[in-house]
């Protein structure tokens, strides 16, 4: 299937511009913009990733995403060798009914949260009874518990908040000795009012979070900058009855639903204007399942499983105008690892508009949205993503 394979390179070898409004992710570049990425992404006769090095007057920037990039690049070879051993019409046949039942919809939204060094209040873009959801840690705690921070001097608690309707987790990490030093993230999810289904959403937010980068602050024109974090989120994967024969039976109400966490490594070069990454490339995808009683907000969660993906988060570039410097947004590709077949998705994001000791971001925030598929299994995921600089949080992790 030489037409498979050769779209899921294209994907990876394209950087999604930035776009302005909303952080909206674009689908389209010059051809010129497409041929140097492409370029920039060869492999050697071996095998093995070429460095993207950037050539900046004297300065020569490695490519700090080199094995991450091999490891992608193999796994779509498996991936297409695997795909091509199956029956080709039927195949085709599942890949059109794919593209026109939607499984379990989510709603990919943004959110807002308030917090006084001891209670959070998120405001989530739903209505209840024809009003905004808000949800109130005093009010609405079902559960709190400490957390491990990745920054020295942050203080970090995760809750879950429910009120008669949507269900929220939320992670919070402070500064102890500044308490308007925050940064907020999490997932809700909740019945679809006259469906069967669940809808959920995602978000990321503090104050260095909030609106463009100031006049004052300047991205860096040169070099890049590595950042270390964790992604999470939530998951929903809905069964369906193998299909040998099209056309396939319509997919079952069964219904797994979870969690995910994995670690996050992305890469912002400077000198080009642009950032990627990879989610799960270090120590993979943890996956835990968990029932959610959304009459009474209680999670009762399983043992986590590792899988063999990672969601790799194509190049974009940073966005420049005066109301959108500083923020990102493109596609990204989930890789099986062990010959499976890939999925696709978007992930938009922004920087701090505060900087480390280096003058780069501190840190950055993000929102990931995705799908992938099997023949028996329709998998979408919603999500979160917060890293820090190398300078800000420590690097290396």
């Amino acid at each position: 299937m030489a037409w498979i394979r050769l779209t899921i390179l294209m994907l990876l070898m394209l950087a999604v511009a930035g776009c302005g409004g909303d952080s909206v992710p674009l689908r389209s570049e010059t051809a010129a913009q497409q041929a140097q990425m492409m370029g920039e992404a060869d492999v050697d006769a071996e095998g093995s990733a070429v460095s993207t090095a950037v050539q900046d007057d004297t300065v020569i920037e490695e490519d700090a995403l080199a094995e991450e990039r091999q490891q992608v690049e193999q796994a779509i070879m498996e991936a297409d060798t695997a795909r091509g051993q199956a029956d080709e019409k039927i195949a085709t046949q599942e890949a059109q009914l794919r593209a026109t039942t939607d499984f379990v919809p989510y709603v990919s939204t943004s959110g807002h949260a308030e917090f006084d060094g001891h209670d959070i209040r998120v405001y989530l873009p739903i209505y209840a009874g024809g009003y905004p959801v808000v949800l109130n840690s005093v009010l609405d705690e079902v559960d709190g518990m400490a957390a491990a921070s990745r920054v020295t001097g942050y203080l970090q608690r995760v809750w879950t908040l429910f009120d008669n309707g949507p269900l929220a987790t939320v992670s919070v990490r402070w500064n102890d000795r500044d308490n308007s030093d925050y940064l907020a993230g999490g997932w809700w999810v909740r019945e679809a009012f006259g469906r069967d289904e669940l809808e959920a959403g995602s978000f990321v937010d503090g104050p260095e979070l909030r609106g463009p980068l100031p006049n004052s602050m300047s991205l860096p024109l040169r070099g890049q900058a590595v950042y270390y974090g964790e992604a999470a989120g939530l998951y929903q994967t809905q069964t369906r009855v193998h299909c040998t024969a099209f056309p396939c039976d319509i997919p079952s109400p069964d219904r797994l639903v979870g969690e995910f966490v994995a670690d996050a490594k992305l890469v912002a070069n400077f000198s080009r204007g642009d950032i990627e990454g990879c989610v799960g490339c270090q120590q993979g995808i943890r996956f835990t399942r968990a029932a959610y009683d959304l009459n009474s907000g209680d999670i009762e969660r399983g043992g986590a499983v590792t899988e063999d993906y990672l969601f790799w988060l194509h190049r974009v570039g940073f966005l420049e105008s005066p109301h959108t410097k500083g923020t990102f947004a493109g596609d990204l590709t989930v890789i099986p690892l062990g010959g499976r077949t890939a999925g696709y998705g978007y992930w938009q994001g922004r920087f701090s508009n505060l900087s480390d000791s280096a003058g780069s971001p501190r840190l950055l925030g993000a929102t990931l949205h995705g799908q992938f598929e099997d023949e028996s299994t329709a998998t979408r995921f919603t999500g979160m993503l917060s890293a820090e600089s190398e300078t800000f949080g420590g690097g290396g992790r």
